[in-house]
């Protein structure tokens, strides 16, 4: 739990820390933890008097998606609709209702297995739904047409045809004319972390936001997730190499680290530095980490921008020399 959250183990661990843990969880009401707690959550619920258990619930794997019930739902929809049409005229079709099928398909690998590493989800996670989404229109359509004169169903068709390009007009003019780099706080940490390394030369190392800073900043950038790199970052991460011994053997000259809703914590003097952090990475995935004891030559917050459709929030984003950096 400890390397997955601060970094450290139990014993290494000040109690500070793990109250400000509980501190943090304890004012949440209607769940127990987000990650993969399953013995605490147990206990927890154990701990409960009988008559307030039934208030719990328990064994569900998800209570809805960011897009709202309605896309999983239509997902599973298509799923039953394509069964219900294969066991009615199995000959029928067969290469349609095969790559529909795996449409509809991916989409509950793809989540499961992005569920099960515990990453972040991300709005551009969201990309199997497209093809799901007109996979699971036409087969549900084929199984249960409706039952509506010419008429209505035109009415329908056309209203069906003419929300795309509403909402797209809508989209444009909120994230154009009206809109600012602002409104993506990802973007817009993008060009502050630009300006502040304007006179810095080298290579880069950073996790999180990597690769929108990278194009902004035009340097060299090493991304120490594990997402983008070679094997051998990979298998750093899976061993939980010391993040100063990585960094070292890829020559690194500077180290960025950026967090939205977490803040930077600092013990005995040093920085604590996980990557991937568990905010962007979740807590179940593998980690490198190491005590940095310099001061940042740069910490900034990018704020969240005013606008409703305004994305992410407000970010803290720190820059360490690594040639004149010391770690413990």
């Amino acid at each position: 739990f400890g390397p997955s959250n601060w970094g450290a183990q139990t014993q290494d661990t000040s109690a500070l820390v793990g109250l400000n843990a509980v501190h943090e969880w304890c004012p949440i009401e209607r769940r127990t933890f987000e990650g993969g707690l399953g013995m605490v959550t147990r206990k927890l619920y154990a701990g409960f008097p009988e008559g307030q258990k039934k208030r719990f619930i328990t064994g569900a794997a998800a209570f809805g998606t960011v897009y709202g019930w309605t896309a999983g739902l239509l997902v599973a929809l298509g799923l039953v609709s394509l069964v219900a049409l294969v066991r009615r005229t199995p000959g029928e079709r067969p290469h349609g209702r095969f790559a529909g099928g795996v449409a509809l398909v991916f989409p509950f690998v793809f989540f499961a297995m992005n569920t099960l590493s515990g990453w972040t989800y991300f709005g551009w996670y969201a990309f199997p739904y497209v093809a799901a989404t007109v996979a699971a229109l036409v087969l549900i359509h084929e199984r249960w047409p409706l039952r509506v004169g010419p008429r209505a169903r035109a009415v329908v068709m056309v209203g069906l045809a003419m929300l795309p390009p509403v909402l797209a007009m809508r989209y444009a003019i909120e994230r154009g004319p009206l809109g600012s780099v602002r409104d993506n706080t990802l973007l817009a940490l993008s060009f502050d972390l630009a300006d502040h390394l304007k006179d810095r030369q080298g290579l880069f190392a950073m996790g999180a936001i990597a690769g929108m800073s990278a194009y902004i900043m035009d340097k060299p950038v090493l991304q120490i997730e594990g997402i983008v790199a070679d094997r051998a970052m990979v298998e750093h991460v899976r061993r939980q190499d010391r993040l100063q011994d990585v960094l070292a053997a890829y020559h690194a000259d500077f180290l960025i680290v950026s967090l939205a809703k977490v803040r930077a914590e600092r013990r005995d003097g040093c920085y604590l530095v996980t990557q991937p952090n568990a905010e962007w990475a979740g807590r179940r995935t593998a980690k490198m980490s190491g005590r940095i004891c310099s001061e940042p030559i740069a910490h900034f917050f990018t704020p969240q921008g005013n606008n409703p459709w305004s994305a992410f929030p407000t970010i803290e984003t720190m820059v360490w020399d690594l040639r004149e950096a010391t770690w413990r």
